[in-house]
């Protein structure tokens, strides 16, 4: 499944821009994610919307459990892994 048309010029900006949007309408900053981790968003899900969610989704429980302040491309990884996206 490619990305949806809307995404498909300039798809890591897109992609990061989704995300950012997404943490956005949860009341989050913007700075609970790294420009590393929203690079490893791209490479993983290749702009799919459905995998940009489930992989965020695991991103942010996997950074809770962690304590972590900022989801970075390790938790990203991880939760690729979860997922058996690598």
């Amino acid at each position: 499944m490619s990305a949806p048309p809307f995404m498909q010029k300039g798809l890591a900006k897109n992609i990061a821009n989704y995300v950012l949007h997404k943490i956005a309408l949860t009341g989050a900053s913007r700075k609970i994610i790294d420009a590393a981790a929203l690079s490893a968003v791209h490479t993983y899900t290749q702009g799919n919307p459905r995998l940009i969610d489930n992989l965020m989704t695991d991103a942010i429980a996997i950074g809770s459990q962690q304590k972590a302040k900022v989801i970075n491309a390790d938790i990203i990884h991880d939760a690729v892994d979860n997922q058996v996206l690598g």
